[in-house]
């Protein structure tokens, strides 16, 4: 699969990625989820990204490819407060307290990761 350099990361990531959203809002079974993000990285997809707020995807991606952790880039979103006590980003008055939380939001996607 092509891959590009991502920014100025120099992480070379698939330009197709797996979106982590219809999971977890369609409630996906595991055994689904394993299947499709295994296909996805056996053929070189290498970008998966997810949210907090995409109701239980961030799980069902951490037990699905936490024996592969050096085959991904995993990209989650850190506006989004669900599961924390925190507002969510609001930018017409992202105030100091209003900001996103980047820390906050691997810390806790970490706890998700059984491989991290």
């Amino acid at each position: 699969m092509e891959k590009r350099t991502y920014g100025k990361t120099g992480m070379q990531v698939s330009v197709l990625g797996f979106g982590g959203a219809e999971i977890g809002f369609g409630d996906a079974d595991q055994r689904v989820v394993d299947r499709l993000l295994g296909s996805a990285l056996d053929a070189g997809l290498n970008l998966i990204d997810t949210a907090e707020c995409y109701k239980n995807s961030e799980e069902l991606i951490g037990r699905a490819v936490a024996d592969r952790r050096g085959d991904y880039f995993l990209f989650t979103k850190c506006g989004h407060a669900a599961g924390l006590d925190l507002p969510d980003w609001d930018p017409p008055h992202a105030g100091a307290e209003h900001r996103p939380q980047p820390r906050t939001a691997q810390d806790r996607l970490c706890r998700r990761d059984p491989s991290s």
